[in-house]
């Protein structure tokens, strides 16, 4: 549907945060999975699908920069996703506020293509534009 009427989809891998990889999170899934496994497999099935836009490593909670660097966790998503897709930038739907927030030029906002923001104010995004003048950002809400 998405396809037919041009919507843009930002697809996201929805278990990144685990009991596992962040035991300090709330509310995240116990998680036998394979994280890595997951998001290639996302990518697999998503990627003749013209409104795919951008891949998600991640939604706001447990998406912050040690869950996603333990392990390297982002690196191997990443990894997974352009073995089966690289035409798509890669980013994460981070909340970029509070004691976990994501700062302009650290390793995760360096990783992705895209910068993934979640319901932020013009100041927040002006401050990082101002850090990151050549990043493109996507706002989500």
């Amino acid at each position: 549907m998405t396809d037919r009427l041009g919507v843009l989809v930002l697809d996201e891998n929805r278990v990144l945060a685990t009991t596992d990889n962040c035991p300090t999170c709330r509310d995240v899934p116990v998680y036998g999975g394979d994280v890595h496994a997951d998001a290639g497999r996302l990518a697999l099935r998503d990627r003749t699908h013209a409104s795919v836009a951008w891949y998600s490593l991640c939604n706001e909670m447990g998406c912050t920069d040690g869950t996603l660097l333990k392990n390297d966790t982002a690196v191997q998503c990443q990894l997974a996703i352009h073995a089966v897709d690289r035409s798509r930038a890669i980013t994460g739907n981070q909340a970029w506020q509070g004691p976990n927030a994501v700062a302009p030029n650290t390793p995760i906002a360096k990783m992705y293509d895209v910068m993934g923001m979640s319901h932020q104010q013009a100041a927040q995004v002006e401050t990082w534009h101002a850090a990151e003048p050549e990043k493109l950002v996507v706002m989500t809400g």
